[in-house]
């Protein structure tokens, strides 16, 4: 119990850390956590005002639409799909092909579930390493976020799942209010026999 608690806190102390990023290429963690202060060179006053009243006016980055509900069959995907030649920085060229198409996804529920805003996160494995971006983000783990159609019926289900949705790549902060690279919409799951 004690190992699955350290657990769940160090993963929400990195998907708080992830969630903040507001340029992934360019920022590392350091430089993205909330009211730091960057020393104000030559005219120290009069810049420090400048940066205060530009941060004052400054809005949260917004967040990313989702996507339309894909219509048709839906193709099956996996985990080794997730990225070319071991290269964890950007998606496959088969997940950008197969972006806004309808897929269908077995996983397991990680315990991080959000029943308000009705999605969980969609994991390799049961017990798999945290599933967040480095802490430099120059890699990108294999996991899905999955925002469920109907949040009302939204559960956890122990062992395997199956979930068919709309995929979405590409990273960007979702309604989750976190940034991530892949996610599943408009998802309706079961248990995969």
């Amino acid at each position: 119990m004690l190992k699955k608690l350290a657990f769940l806190l160090i993963c929400g102390s990195l998907l708080a850390a992830c969630g903040t990023n507001e340029n992934i290429s360019k920022k590392t963690l350091s430089e993205m956590e909330p009211g730091e202060k960057k020393p104000a060179a030559g005219g120290a006053d009069k810049n420090a005002a400048d940066n205060e009243q530009a941060a004052a006016t400054q809005q949260a980055p917004a967040i990313a639409p989702a996507p339309q509900e894909a219509a048709g069959e839906a193709t099956s995907i996996n985990w080794d799909d997730f990225f070319d030649n071991g290269d964890q920085t950007k998606p496959s060229k088969k997940f950008a092909g197969m972006n806004g198409k309808k897929v269908v996804m077995e996983g397991y529920m990680g315990e991080l579930i959000s029943m308000k805003g009705g999605w969980f996160l969609l994991i390799p494995q049961p017990g798999a390493e945290c599933p967040f971006c480095s802490n430099d983000q120059s890699y990108w783990n294999r996991i899905m976020i999955v925002f469920v159609k109907e949040p009302n019926h939204l559960r956890l289900i122990p062992g395997k799942v199956r979930v068919t949705a709309t995929l979405d790549v590409g990273a960007k902060q979702d309604q989750s209010g976190y940034t991530t690279m892949f996610r599943l919409y408009h998802a309706t799951f079961e248990s995969a026999k």
